[in-house]
């Protein structure tokens, strides 16, 4: 998240007359700016280090404290650090973004969820949603403490790179690999992969030629490493070794390359509440199609600037696939339909949100 937080902090100093400091756990993925003083807290799940947050908070006394959240990238104990603010009577306004939610369908996300809801949530002073089915779900929890001011959508973008500042590499163009499908993203449980290959199978009886690409590492957690086994042995089984392409980590300017070369994109994830991995998929106006799931729903519209298809169903992909690559005039509507999803979403718009809600705070 640190990388993110950066990116957002260096646009608001831009535009607004802002006194910033960055509290992080990766001070070497950072690129330096003077006029952003970094504090580098290494260690997660250390109670030092939630000892020394908690005490660099105390000393600056800041007029804002805006956490940028993920279920997936905090420690356990940082979701105590909104209630530690208040419990030391430090008078500075807590914001959070909130990006995701737990649903508690596992003792874990319980256990984890009921910390982040709880603690984190409970004691912030505004909460900002990317998901604007978020403020009805919060305010109908008790546990909250939430006015209906308190929460404000601020948009759908959650993207995770500056895309306008990325220069693409040449490499995969040099390597002719045309025509492709492009998956963008971790490698984990949820993804669908064993489905979109599946349907590559089917693909192929139309388009011969086409490939795919699975661009993207190995998730973080229990279980990444036997999915990615299990997507290479259906690819095997498949007989589809020549016409599936892991590319493993890329650096930013390659993935930028390969969206710019993809005849289309696809997302068959199980489920997920929202993507900074679409959007990048819309930034470059390509051909997109997901799962018909609540996170892509939220920003997509089926037919527009997207193809919706029914969750865990090869099929449904396949076809999708065929239907667009047959059709020009669905191609020419849904490439508009992308763009102009963006820029209602870009992140411009995003921190000019920000700027106008710290300034109003």
């Amino acid at each position: 998240m640190a990388n993110i937080a950066h990116m957002v902090i260096e646009d608001l100093l831009e535009k607004g007359n802002f006194d910033i400091s960055l509290i992080t756990y990766k001070e070497n993925s950072i690129p330096k700016n003077p006029a952003i003083k970094i504090y580098a807290i290494l260690k997660k799940e250390s109670i030092n280090s939630l000892i020394k947050t908690s005490r660099i908070l105390r000393k600056e006394k800041f007029d804002i404290v805006h956490i940028l959240s993920t279920r997936f990238m905090h420690g356990r104990l940082f979701l105590f650090i909104s209630f530690l603010i208040k419990l030391l009577r430090i008078k500075s306004k807590i914001v959070i973004s909130a990006h995701e939610f737990y649903d508690f369908s596992t003792l874990r996300q319980l256990i984890v969820g009921g910390i982040y809801h709880l603690f984190l949530l409970r004691y912030s002073d505004l909460i900002l949603v990317f998901n604007k089915t978020y403020p009805k779900m919060i305010l109908s929890k008790w546990y909250y403490k939430k006015k209906k001011d308190q929460i404000i959508f601020i948009s759908k973008n959650v993207q995770s790179m500056r895309y306008d500042q990325i220069i693409p590499s040449e490499k995969w163009n040099k390597k002719n690999i045309k025509p492709f499908i492009l998956f963008f993203g971790f490698l984990r449980y949820g993804k669908g992969l064993p489905f979109l290959v599946i349907a590559l199978k089917k693909i192929k009886k139309k388009f011969p030629d086409i490939k795919l690409i699975i661009a993207g590492g190995i998730g973080i957690g229990p279980g990444t490493q036997d999915y990615y086994i299990t997507v290479k042995n259906i690819v095997k089984k498949l007989d589809l070794k020549e016409d599936v392409i892991f590319t493993n980590f890329i650096p930013k300017e390659e993935v930028l390359e390969l969206f710019n070369l993809a005849e289309l994109v696809v997302y068959p994830y199980l489920s997920i509440e929202n993507s900074g991995a679409l959007f990048i998929a819309l930034y470059t106006q390509k051909l997109i199609i997901t799962s018909d799931v609540p996170g892509f729903r939220n920003i997509l519209t089926h037919g527009k600037d997207g193809l919706l298809v029914k969750p865990k169903n090869s099929a449904a992909i396949a076809n999708a696939v065929i239907n667009i690559l047959q059709n020009k005039e669905l191609m020419k509507k849904l490439e508009i339909g992308a763009k102009v999803t963006y820029e209602i979403n870009s992140f411009n718009k995003l921190i000019n949100r920000y700027l106008e809600i710290f300034i109003n705070l």
